[in-house]
């Protein structure tokens, strides 16, 4: 779903009939808000060549393997 988001920056039908069985409209509002706002940072930091934060956690190097 989200990289459906990521990918096309939409979301299917099925997914917003999906989302809207389990939240209500301002979390799905919420939810997008979210999403561009960690992109428009991720841009920023990566653009600007930002160091990581020292006491930051960081991402595992290679994603584990789906099960």
């Amino acid at each position: 779903m989200l990289s459906t988001l990521e990918d096309t920056a939409r979301l299917s039908q099925a997914a917003w009939d999906g989302l809207r069985a389990h939240y209500e409209d301002g979390q799905l509002l919420e939810l997008l808000v979210l999403a561009g706002w960690y992109r428009t940072i991720s841009y920023l930091a990566n653009g600007l060549l930002l160091e990581e934060e020292p006491w930051g956690t960081r991402f595992p190097a290679t994603a584990p393997p789906r099960e």
